[in-house]
């Protein structure tokens, strides 16, 4: 009964993928009908449906080997929308989305072998108009514009799955580029006059969803080798020398929100076996974003004169989930080799000497906020068993923003007028969450050796001669808020075993904040009324670490040469940069510059209950040169009136280290060379700075 329920299921999985071939087949044919030459408002749809060199067995072995061709996506399909009149007239919608579903080079098998060879899939998204797009209504709600372009392919391919044989997945690779944007190089400008006109929304988004070189079975050996998937995405929203402008004037008029995400989710190079062995090797992910918005020579520009108008929210984020390289097993053995993850954010918010301005006149006019984040989750290199042994070597993870708030000569200007006005939340922010090269078992040995993760933060606000200016003349206005953070989470290197041996070997972690706020550039805040003026540049280092321990709770826990190395160059304003502030009125002029580093280290200890405990050459260096306004920076500020110009200018360094430590409870404890180096250059002011 139990080998009916298997065969029918597998037979009724072989009709499935089947009937879905078909159905894709039918779609792709459906979609070959030419489209309208006419398209005033754009909306380009591209739904592909693909399902090709896929091996099916309920009973014996199921082979794919290199498909002949490679999937040909759907042609563009396009839909013309009238424009209205009326009170709604203008309106405007420019979208376009690709969602290509592709599922390539599979094997599935019930009972026999599973096994999938050089699977390769590439999805490169078909690019939009370059074409400048304006827009000028006059009346009650005109002028809305929405420029979209959607990036969400869904990629299964080169995966090997199996129930009772062995499944094996090798030199699977998938490609997915983002070249579309929206504007490259081009102008979107819209302007509305009236009530509630002169919205605009121009956002790029690239999600993919990848499943590639898995190998999964339930009874049999499961084997991935060369798994590699490659993300990149270059859209951005208004590249080059593209400008993004909205001028709006009455009530609620000038809304823009310009904005690029980037959030692949990836799972590759995994092997998973319950009741037999797990391997991995060589997997590679890597995710790239060059997109941001406006970059290069790009302007984000914004003027709101009225009742709430002014609105501004250019945002990039960077989020990408990664599961690469694993092996877990029930019963058997799990064994992962040469993991590697690097993720890479170049994107920012106007970078190059590119611009992001707003002014607003009126009633809590001109607020923008500018951010970029990179919040990445990496789960690379592990091994995983139950009562078998696990083995995790080489692994390696690499996370580098670039990206910050207006780089290099990029400025951020804001202006607000009136009451509550020229609000600013220029941002920067970089939490990874990252566990690799760790081994865990509970009846069998763990054992993980060269596990490396580096993570470096050279993004910051409006880096170097970048420039964060700020100006608020009324009740309330001209709030200023820069900050940078970076608060990495690691899990690294780390060997836990319930019952037998836990051994970690050159587990390494670098966390290195070059960031700061304004580097080499100008933070200048001015505010003249009631509580105006306000300014708090900010910049945080918080990592939170745990690598190159060792714990065993019936055996011997053995930890050796682990290293954690943490710099913070960040500060806030370094180099010849200044950050200047002026308050004329009551309760104005208030300035927070504050420089953080507090991380938590667990590095290089051995923990056993009922054996020995031996750790060696544990090293844990954490360095601050950060301070506040480095070099020959200034931080000034002017108050004039009534409780006016405040000033608060802290450097914090606070670690919380535990290294080097040996605890057993029934054998010996032994730690040998432990060393912990913390130096404190921060300051307030550092070189021939001034406060």
């Amino acid at each position: 009964l139990g080998m009916n329920k298997y065969v029918s299921r597998g037979l009724l999985l072989a009709g499935f993928a089947g009937g879905l071939w078909v159905a894709g087949t039918g779609v792709a044919a459906a979609a070959e009908t030419p489209a309208g030459d006419e398209a005033p408002a754009v909306v380009n749809v591209q739904l592909p449906l693909t399902l090709e060199g896929q091996a099916v067995s309920a009973t014996g072995t199921s082979t794919q080997d290199p498909p002949a061709e490679k999937p040909k996506p759907a042609p563009i399909v396009s839909v013309d929308l009238k424009a209205v009149t009326g009170v709604l007239k203008g309106e405007k919608a420019v979208a376009a989305v690709s969602t290509p579903v592709t599922v390539s080079g599979n094997a599935v098998s019930v009972t026999g072998n599973a096994k999938s060879t050089a699977s390769s899939v590439t999805q490169t998204p078909a690019q939009p108009k370059d074409a400048p797009s304006s827009n000028d209504p006059l009346g009650v709600l005109t002028g809305a514009q929405g420029l979209v372009d959607v990036s969400a392919p869904v990629t299964v391919a080169g995966n090997a799955v199996s129930v009772f044989g062995d499944a094996e997945s090798h030199g699977s690779a998938v490609t997915t580029t983002g070249a579309g944007g929206d504007g490259g190089g081009s102008a979107l400008e819209n302007e509305g006059i009236g009530v509630g006109t002169g919205w605009q929304a121009a956002g790029d988004v690239t999600a993919p969803l990848t499943a590639a070189g898995n190998a999964a079975s339930v009874f049999g050996d499961a084997s991935s080798n060369g798994s590699r998937v490659d993300v990149r995405d270059a859209d951005g929203t208004a590249g080059g020398a593209g400008t993004i402008s909205n001028s709006g004037i009455g009530l609620n008029t000038g809304w823009q929100v310009p904005a690029d995400v980037t959030t692949p989710l990836t799972a590759a190079g995994n092997a998973g076996s319950l009741f037999d062995d797990a391997a991995s090797n060589g997997s590679q992910v890597a995710i790239e974003d060059r997109s941001g918005v406006a970059n290069s020579g790009g302007r984000i520009e914004n003027s709101g004169i009225g009742k709430d108008t002014g609105w501004q929210i250019p945002a990039d984020v960077v989020a990408p989930v990664t599961f690469s390289g694993n092996a877990i097993s029930g019963t058997g053995e799990a064994v992962t080799s040469g993991s590697d993850v690097a993720i890479s954010d170049r994107a920012g918010v106007a970078n190059g000497g590119g611009e992001v301005s707003n002014t607003g006149i009126g009633w809590l006019v001109g607020w923008q906020i500018p951010a970029d984040v990179s919040a990445p989750l990496t789960a690379s290199g592990n091994a995983f068993s139950a009562t078998g042994d696990v083995a995790s070597r080489d692994s390696g993870v690499t996370v580098a923003d670039s990206a910050g708030v207006a780089n290099s000569g990029g400025e951020v200007g804001n202006a607000g007028y009136g009451v509550g006005s020229g609000w600013q939340i220029p941002a920067d922010v970089i939490a990874p969450v990252t566990v690799s090269g760790n081994a865990g078992s509970v009846l069998g040995d763990a054992g993980t050796s060269g596990s490396d993760v580096a993570i470096v933060d050279r993004s910051g606000v409006a880096s170097g001669d970048g420039e964060v200016t700020n100006a608020g003349y009324g009740v309330g206005a001209g709030w200023q808020i820069p900050a940078d953070v970076t608060a990495p989470l690691t899990f690294s290197g780390n060997a836990v075993s319930g019952s037998c041996d836990a051994v970690t070997t050159g587990s390494d972690v670098s966390v290195l904040d070059n960031a700061g706020v304004a580097d080499g550039g100008t933070a200048s805040n001015a505010g003249y009324g009631v509580g105006a003026g306000w300014q708090i540049p900010a910049d945080v280092t918080m990592p939170v670490t745990a690598s190159g321990n060792a714990g065993a709770l019936l055996d011997n826990a053995t930890s050796t040469g682990s290293g954690v190395a943490i710099v913070d160059n960040g500060g806030v304003a370094d180099g010849g940069s200044e950050i200047g502030n002026a308050g004329f009125g009551l309760n104005s002029g208030w300035q927070i510059p504050a420089d953080v580093t507090a991380p938590v280290t667990l590095a290089g200890n051995a923990v056993s209950a009922g054996n020995e405990a031996v750790t060696t050459g544990s090293g844990v260096g954490i360095v601050d040169d950060a301070s506040v306004a480095d070099g020959s920076g200034e931080v000034s500020n002017v108050g004039v009136g009534k409780d006016t110009g405040w000033q608060i200018v802290t450097d914090w360094t606070t670690p919380l280290t535990a290294s080097g430590n040996a605890v057993s409870g029934a054998g010996d404890a032994v730690t040998t060379d432990s060393g912990v180096g913390i130096v404190d250059r921060g300051d307030a002011v550092d070189g021939a700075g001034e406060a």
